[in-house]
């Protein structure tokens, strides 16, 4: 499971990165041993989503993109302005091992889904290293 990050700046500002609070404490429900990495869940958020030995889906949170700072407010724009603003965003972290990603089914989490572009533009940038496939899951969707 891929989170979609919040930039740093609106990071500082509110304190936190809202999908992580919608939707980490639900993936590590999901398994006792949600690391990958084989550290706590106390260190910095790294693992994929993978099956365990029982063919169950087992999510992991692999907390893998950046997003660099648009200095626009996503809900103030039309689905052009949307697209355009939003489509090279989002970058890999250099500390992630995209190699993790390979073969992988992916599950990107986001708050809310308007046009498609946040989740869109992500998802090109996890392309690259060839997971199996990509899916999406937001809380809520509408247009603006």
């Amino acid at each position: 499971m891929i989170p979609i990050p919040s930039s740093a700046e609106k990071k500082k500002v509110r304190g936190y990165n809202q999908v992580d609070l919608f939707f980490y404490d639900w993936v590590l429900s999901f398994s006792n041993s949600n690391r990958i990495d084989g550290r706590s869940s106390d260190d910095s958020v790294n693992g994929v989503m993978e099956y365990n030995t029982e063919k169950e889906v087992c999510y992991k949170w692999f907390d893998c993109l950046y997003k660099m700072d648009t200095h626009k407010e996503m809900w103030s724009l039309s689905g052009s302005e949307r697209h355009s603003t939003i489509d090279k965003a989002f970058i890999w972290k250099e500390t992630c091992d995209s190699s993790l990603l390979y073969d992988k089914r992916i599950l990107l989490v986001d708050d809310i889904f308007t046009t498609g572009a946040t989740l869109e533009s992500a998802a090109r940038i996890l392309r690259a290293y060839h997971p199996q496939y990509i899916e999406a899951l937001t809380l809520a969707s509408g247009s603006f």
